[in-house]
């Protein structure tokens, strides 16, 4: 099911019934016997709506805190990766920040925020190629096609280095450790 309401300037775009973008530029520029100006307008309204359409996707498959792909994001890059290579080997990587409430709690949710932004950076940084995932509140997951053993290990290490030093983020420092699996 299909279903679009936009604002474009003063006009009032709606659309419904179709199933993606092709039925809705299908729906808004179907009609041969519209004139110049119309066409123009439904042409607008189509564009606008394929827009709507992307930007809704990506609200569906990023974390609106982080900015980073989301557990949907990362379900569905394992499923294409498993479909794509069956017989290559990849490795997932799973970060969990251990009593990461006591941050919230000791410091407030803002700046649990700040904090998590702070070790989302890092990590983003770190796992680079690869793409890191927010996979659950405080756990991140990296997907690593065909990956040696050396590189995992190099990875473990940062990390594992990285949080035995205590955080800044803000105007508070703190020690949090991790699982790493």
């Amino acid at each position: 099911l299909f279903v679009l309401q936009i604002q474009i300037k003063d006009q009032q775009c709606a659309g419904g019934g179709g199933t993606g973008e092709n039925d809705l530029r299908k729906y808004l520029l179907d009609d041969d016997d519209q004139g110049r100006d119309q066409r123009e307008t439904r042409q607008n309204i189509a564009d606008c709506g394929i827009l709507y359409l992307y930007l809704q996707n990506k609200q569906i498959s990023i974390d609106y805190l982080l900015g980073i792909p989301n557990h949907k994001e990362f379900l569905n890059s394992l499923q294409l990766q498993i479909k794509r290579h069956k017989d290559a080997s990849f490795t997932i990587l799973l970060v969990s920040l251990r009593n990461f409430k006591q941050v919230n709690d000791t410091y407030g949710q803002q700046n649990g925020d700040e904090f998590l932004k702070t070790v989302c950076n890092y990590l983003n940084n770190t796992v680079k190629p690869y793409q890191l995932y927010r996979y659950n509140g405080d756990e991140f997951a990296v997907l690593i096609p065909e990956s040696d053993k050396e590189t995992i290990i190099r990875l473990v290490k940062a990390i594992d280095g990285r949080f035995n030093q205590p955080w800044k983020s803000r105007d508070f420092r703190c020690m949090i450790g991790t699982v790493i699996a």
